[in-house]
């Protein structure tokens, strides 16, 4: 999409980062029914995003399109990269905003996500997905992911 600007995440963008998590908590907490729906409503977890906004040890960023955020990526750098002969990135959260998904704005924060790791000494970029999120593991496979690994759970 043309005129989309990409830019480190401020504080001052908060209140719509705040909404865009929720939005993808939403789809997430559909899909799994441990997950605490109300979880970005707490204190504790604006708290936490806050702290993640400001972090120095991120890469927070946001998709800025006519002066308005409407997408963001964070993630940060394995610690325990010593264990794989390359160094890895760790995509923690990608969402676009419900009314601009489609357009190929994930695409794009993929790409300035791992353009900005590269620049960080990283050879390749993870993230984990629920499987049953469609729309999200199809975005990932066009943008050439590749099934990784498999988390399994069990309740006990």
């Amino acid at each position: 999409m043309e005129n989309i600007k990409f830019r480190k995440a401020k504080i001052s963008d908060f209140d719509v980062i705040l909404d865009l998590v929720s939005q993808l908590w939403d789809t997430e907490s559909i899909i799994s029914d441990i997950l605490n729906k109300d979880y970005y409503k707490t204190e504790k977890a604006k708290e936490h995003l806050l702290k993640d906004i400001k972090s120095k040890k991120l890469m927070f960023i946001v998709a800025v399109l006519d002066k308005k955020v409407i997408g963001m990526a964070d993630g940060y750098i394995l610690k325990e990269e010593n264990a794989y002969n390359k160094k890895i990135a760790y995509l923690d959260r990608l969402v676009v905003d419900k009314n601009y998904r489609g357009k190929g704005i994930g695409k794009e924060l993929i790409e300035e996500f791992s353009a900005r790791m590269k620049k960080k000494g990283c050879n390749y970029v993870k993230l984990n997905a629920f499987e049953e999120n469609l729309p999200a593991v199809k975005c990932y496979l066009n943008n050439g992911f590749k099934e990784y690994s498999i988390y399994y759970m069990k309740e006990i």
